[in-house]
């Protein structure tokens, strides 16, 4: 309330504060010349009590105000926060995004290979029929360790409307020899432009078939609730410690 409305609780402390040292002032300049007005002392006394009387009317009504004002604004957010929904599906070159892994960090091009892989798309949607804004991938961290971004790591903002859905691929390109735990990390907004982000845990592994051919193999944990985008807004390293897997998972 106080970074909203400071402008407001300022003035209305330092007004009353300074009409008072007005006052003072004028009373100090009549007693100085002897100027004497009948019942002027008794006056000014009670005129001042009026005006801090009135100043403390006046927050406590500022107070209330804003109060209200920010519950509402909190009630209305709370009715269009979008929240994503993400299940699986297969694809074969029909997909819309995808985040690729490598050595040397996350980039957002690259292309599956198909002819060896059996690739899983995650399909994404407003579950709760909210618009989403600006939809983006904000990072990724595998075995509770937030990859590096590239340069190449430039992932497009999207809207996602009711009844639109983003299907991406997660692109493993290094050798994989055993699951791994990871979090994608997304950051949208909703119709108001309030800032969010959810984060997507599953575990990844590669599954060998004939003729040396692999399928994507990817379960999805517990989905937490989005999150509203503040200072104290929780690393992704953070953030993997929230699920049991995490201990083994991680390697140190």
């Amino acid at each position: 309330m106080w970074e909203k409305h400071k402008k407001e609780i300022v003035g209305c402390i330092f007004t009353p504060i300074a009409i008072v040292l007005l006052l003072l002032v004028i009373v100090s300049i009549f007693e100085y010349f002897q100027i004497h007005v009948p019942g002027s002392r008794e006056m000014w006394i009670g005129l001042i009590g009026a005006v801090i009387g009135g100043a403390f009317t006046l927050f406590g009504v500022m107070i209330t105000i804003f109060k209200q004002e920010d519950s509402e604004n909190e009630q209305r957010r709370l009715g269009n926060m979008p929240i994503l929904g993400f299940e699986l599906c297969d694809v074969k070159d029909d997909f819309d995004s995808v985040l690729t892994y490598t050595n040397d960090g996350l980039i957002t091009s690259g292309f599956p290979e198909f002819d060896k892989m059996d690739v899983m798309g995650i399909r994404i949607k407003s579950i709760n029929g909210c618009p989403v804004f600006d939809f983006t991938i904000e990072g990724c961290s595998i075995n509770g360790e937030e990859i590096f971004k590239t340069a190449a790591f430039n992932p497009s903002e999207i809207r996602i409307a009711s009844g639109e859905e983003d299907i991406l691929v997660f692109n493993y390109t290094e050798e994989l020899k055993e699951s791994i735990f990871c979090i994608i990390r997304f950051l949208y907004a909703d119709i108001f432009g309030n800032k969010y982000f959810q984060d997507l845990p599953f575990i990844y592994m590669e599954i060998p078939k004939e003729n040396k051919h692999l399928k994507q193999m990817i379960e999805i944990r517990d989905v937490k609730q989005p999150v509203l985008v503040n200072k104290n807004k929780k690393s992704m390293e953070e953030s993997a410690r929230d699920y049991i897997d995490y201990k083994t998972f991680h390697r140190p």
